[in-house]
């Protein structure tokens, strides 16, 4: 069945709260861990084909659930709906192809649509 001369790993006497510290909620932590090193990217950016910006800036017109309200989450929309290919460029490009076909940019950054 069970082997008792195996003891159970003791915890340090103190309250509950250095023992989580200690063990963590899953189970025991490392103090002293590596550093992360970050990842070089080993695959050029290619440039974004015309045709799929202009499908997310028809995508993003004809949307009729919420849109973005302000610069910042539609940058991010943007660059979701691009995925891999969601560089800086290609977001300006598709915000200035939406400038272009009567998004308005106002002050504090927010955003306003041409009526559908």
């Amino acid at each position: 069945m069970f082997d008792v001369s195996t003891s159970p790993p003791q915890l340090p006497i103190g309250d509950r709260q250095s023992a989580v510290r200690l063990l963590g909620p899953f189970g025991p932590i490392a103090l002293n861990p590596k550093p992360s090193t970050p990842r070089a990217s080993s695959a050029p950016t290619l440039p974004v084909p015309p045709d799929r910006i202009q499908k997310v800036v028809d995508g993003h017109l004809k949307r009729k659930d919420s849109k973005p309200a302000n610069l910042k989450k539609l940058t991010a929309f943007i660059k979701a709906q691009l995925s891999k290919e969601g560089t800086e460029e290609a977001v300006s490009q598709v915000i200035k192809r939406l400038t272009d076909s009567g998004m308005d940019n106002l002050q504090n950054n927010k955003v306003t649509y041409p009526s559908a």
